[in-house]
């Protein structure tokens, strides 16, 4: 679905959309991070799409969409979205990186939440990265520089976040903003043409991802402990 890459013009909005997409695992913190910035920004949110989730873990996708600022003269859209983690759906979250200008990596930064991002390590289309290192009040949760080492992403802008009280939410997307500009910048001075053509939207993503398969059975193991969990909660 995706074409040439980088900030796309919307010739019939006039305005310049950067898609960030929030990547990492499951209890990583991505639908925490979005559901904050939303409230955050409530005053510039355009459209919001909260994922359909089964104990507290995404099954499709969030979607937020802001108002920015302006560049070169011209206003600024930002989408943000958020993948699913659960491993039955990674052929979907893949469709969804491949969306990205940018990528905002969330681990959780905890020893055990690093073994398992480093498991699941995969690759990424070549774009910007930013890391938030989140759940830093738990304990034993490692420094953003650590974090980075262990995922081989110690070149990138590294955040320390605890996303459950804000803490570190919004510096991580003023972040991935600074690199999105940072990358406009650069293709400037490159001379090369900025995409044209109508934005990615919610609805648009959702069809798309509907002919994506995924390891269903995966998926249902995954829900059904997740199912047995909250019960044992209650």
């Amino acid at each position: 679905m995706r074409g040439a890459r980088g900030a796309r013009f919307d010739p019939a909005t006039g305005r310049r959309v950067i898609q960030l997409v929030y990547d990492g695992e499951r209890g990583a913190g991505k639908s925490t991070n979005i559901t904050h910035l939303s409230r955050a920004f409530e005053h510039v949110r355009v459209y919001e799409r909260p994922s359909r989730a089964v104990g507290g873990a995404t099954l499709d996708f969030d979607w937020l969409q802001l108002r920015g600022g302006t560049r070169d003269e011209l206003p600024v859209d930002v989408t943000i979205i958020g993948t699913p983690g659960l491993r039955g759906l990674a052929s979907r979250r893949a469709a969804i990186v491949e969306e990205a200008d940018v990528i905002v990596v969330v681990c959780d930064a905890t020893p055990v939440g690093v073994q398992r991002a480093v498991r699941a390590s995969r690759s990424r289309p070549k774009v910007p990265i930013v890391l938030q290192a989140n759940h830093q009040a738990r304990a034993g949760a490692l420094a953003p520089s650590e974090v980075a080492r262990a995922l081989s992403l110690s070149d990138v802008p590294a955040v320390a976040a605890d996303a459950r009280d804000g803490r570190g939410v919004v510096p991580t997307l003023l972040a991935a903003l600074g690199a999105a500009h940072d990358e406009l910048g650069a293709r400037d001075a490159l001379g090369r043409a900025v995409p044209v053509g109508p934005p990615l939207t919610a609805a648009a993503l959702s069809r798309s991802l509907a002919s994506v398969e995924v390891d269903r059975e995966r998926c249902a193991e995954h829900l059904l402990r997740l199912a047995a969990t909250a019960r044992a909660a209650r």
